[in-house]
């Protein structure tokens, strides 16, 4: 059975995709300043291999869930940080976020990112991480998987990313790839958080932006 739970201003959001088996979980915060819309639907998060093998760095917990943020009057070059996914490390005790990267042709492009392995109040604010408080030089991530077994909440560590439309046209990325390394291993996993920057140049132009939250 999927739970969805939709909080949005004034648009509806995209349907869910389902793919793959690696599962995390989404909380966020917002500022009523920073009009934007998510989507969580229980859903599986694309990981290289899907399975378990080695030192690595996945999700962080145990029900996935497919997300949207959409940002509108975006002005151009105008920086937005959101927090994203949350991580967790297994078969070792840290690892290390590479890269965050979008899909070629987006539009979309990550700037900055950074690990909060403490809570963090960032969901989804206009604004440079580092001017946020976020410090964008932490790419490790210190908390562990929850172990075979084990029952109860454990605490993860979450991905901070600081986006910008790479002109001055709306843009939509569907999903965004994490790249790890960990103990001499490294990979990368999808997963399902799409990022929409509806600019004030351009969100009404061929209904750019009302196709993409209300498909």
């Amino acid at each position: 059975m999927l739970t969805v739970v939709a909080t949005t201003t004034d648009r509806g959001l995209r349907r869910p995709k389902r793919i793959c088996t690696s599962d995390h979980e989404a909380v966020m915060g917002r500022d009523p300043a920073w009009r934007w819309t998510v989507l969580l639907v229980a859903l599986s998060t694309a990981v290289s291999g899907c399975t378990a093998a080695g030192p690595q760095v996945r999700p962080g917990a145990e029900d996935a869930s497919r997300v949207e943020s959409g940002v509108i009057d975006v002005a151009p070059g105008e920086h937005n940080s959101i927090g994203t996914v949350t991580l967790c490390t297994e078969n070792t005790g840290a690892g290390e976020i590479t890269a965050v990267t979008t899909p070629p042709g987006s539009g979309v492009e990550v700037v900055a990112y950074s690990v909060a392995n403490e809570p963090s109040d960032i969901g989804g604010l206009r604004g440079r991480l580092e001017s946020l408080g976020a410090d964008t030089t932490s790419h490790t991530v210190e908390r562990k998987c929850r172990a075979e077994g084990e029952t109860g909440a454990i605490q993860v560590a979450t991905l901070l990313i600081e986006v910008v439309a790479q002109d001055d046209r709306s843009a939509r990325a569907d999903h965004l790839t994490i790249h790890w390394e960990a103990d001499g291993n490294t990979g990368e996993f999808d997963v399902q958080w799409a990022i929409l920057l509806c600019t004030t140049v351009d969100q009404e132009s061929k209904d750019f932006c009302q196709q993409h939250l209300e498909d």
